[in-house]
């Protein structure tokens, strides 16, 4: 296994998603975040508002921590301070779009999940792989994963207690 910082534009995406996430009401995009992420993240909030720059700073810290952890004894460690940049430019979600009886599953609900692990693999180091805050995005992905199937066509579309249609093989 290796590790590499993520650059700071997807980190800056994936906090502006994670922020949109628990601003919202129940159900947006037609899944929740869990409990853990608003615990993890309530410093990351003033008032009753979460702040995508601070998210940001948190999954970047994280990332070095397990960096570093990687690499004690081989590259100077990282510092944890998160380079600065206009992260409101960096978008990957967008508003929930409904098709008959729920939500539709678009491309960034993939684009946003593929973000997520790129992230959960990079702090899958000994230093990090039990922090509180990667545990808490590691079910914020799984319920994001959980939503893509439950609303993909193909699994709507299959009947329960249904087995596929098997093609007869050929003689």
């Amino acid at each position: 296994m290796s590790c590499i910082v993520m650059n700071p534009e997807p980190l800056a995406a994936l906090a502006n998603a994670v922020e949109t996430r628990l601003n919202c009401d129940y159900n947006y995009w037609g899944f929740e975040a869990p409990d853990s992420l608003y615990r993890e993240l309530t410093d990351c909030k003033i008032s009753c508002t979460y702040y995508a720059e601070d998210i940001y700073r948190r999954l970047y810290a994280v990332n070095i921590r397990a960096y570093n952890g990687r690499y004690a004894g081989h590259e100077e460690p990282a510092d944890e301070e998160a380079p600065t940049i206009d992260g409101s430019k960096y978008i990957v979600h967008h508003r929930p779009e409904y098709r008959e009886h729920g939500f539709a599953v678009c491309p960034w609900h993939y684009q946003l999940a593929k973000l997520l692990d790129c992230w959960l693999y990079q702090t899958a180091e000994d230093a990090t792989y039990k922090d509180p805050l990667r545990l808490a995005m590691k079910e914020f992905r799984d319920g994001l994963y959980y939503f893509i199937v439950m609303n993909s066509p193909q699994y709507v579309d299959v009947q329960w207690g249904e087995l596929p249609h098997l093609a007869e093989k050929e003689e």
